[in-house]
């Protein structure tokens, strides 16, 4: 899939580095079936008892926040934030966090049971229109994970 537009690109830039900080700090793995993979197996089935994990990471020069979840299926919740807040460690985890979490804030789903991809569907984004061209130039390339892929709900 291409992201044809300004905002689409600043918003597959922003997951697909989202993505990587948290594959590279080791946060979550793109194999779920991983041995210490997070979230557990075991847990995995029970709704509602999953935590939220947060990390800080920057794209080039820009300061970045951002939290997975797990939300079953082997499916990843990803919220991430530029520019954040003073209180974005806490809005990262609301799923229409905005402007509470910073400067632009996206979200979207990272699929791992039937391959590795970042799901479009139905993904927030909101940006400052001054930020809008400086996170679509990102030059920013997925790590093991395709950037599109079928979308299941």
């Amino acid at each position: 899939m291409k992201y044809k537009s300004s905002r689409a690109r600043a918003w597959r830039n922003a997951m697909v580095a989202a993505i990587n900080a948290g594959l590279k700090q080791k946060i979550f793995s793109l194999d779920p079936d991983e041995p210490g993979a997070w979230p557990p197996r075991e847990t995995r089935e029970m709704w509602g008892h999953h935590e939220t994990r947060v990390y800080t990471f920057s794209i080039e020069d820009i300061p970045a926040i951002a939290s997975v979840s797990d939300i079953g299926y082997d499916e990843l919740s990803i919220h991430v934030a530029l520019w954040p807040t003073k209180n974005a460690h806490d809005a990262i985890r609301a799923s229409n966090a905005g402007f509470w979490a910073g400067e632009m804030f996206a979200s979207g789903w990272v699929e791992r049971r039937e391959g590795r991809w970042l799901q479009r569907g139905p993904s927030l984004f909101k940006c400052r229109r001054e930020r809008i061209a400086t996170v679509a130039a990102l030059d920013v390339a997925p790590t093991g994970y395709a950037d599109s892929g079928k979308f299941f709900l």
